[in-house]
Formats: structure tokens, C-alpha cells, sequence
């Protein structure tokens, strides 16, 4: 009599853990496009700076 809620519950548990991995790869996309528009920023700052220095 155990077996229905075993199941009911590792469906569940599926579903939960594509919902996690849905979420860690929605975090990581955007932790990446954080990163690249730090580094573009950065980029336009160290640029602005050298055409202030040598120019």
C-alpha cells in the first residue's frame, strides 16, 4: 500500500528538481551576463583612460 505514494512522490521529486535546474540555469545565465557587461564596462573605462593618457 506504500508504492502510490512512493511514486506520487518521486514524481514530485522530479518535477521539483527540473524546476531547481531551471532556476540554477536561469542564476547562471544571468551571473554570465552580469559578468560580461562588467567586463564591457571595464573595457570602456581602461579605453577612455588610455585615449586620456596618450592623446
Amino acid at each position: 500500500y506504500s508504492s502510490p505514494s512512493l511514486n506520487s512522490n518521486a514524481s514530485i521529486g522530479v518535477r521539483n528538481r527540473r524546476t531547481m535546474s531551471l532556476r540554477s540555469r536561469i542564476r547562471n545565465t544571468q551571473r554570465v551576463f552580469l559578468l560580461y557587461f562588467f567586463l564591457l564596462t571595464l573595457s570602456l573605462k581602461v579605453n577612455d583612460f588610455f585615449t586620456k593618457v596618450f592623446l
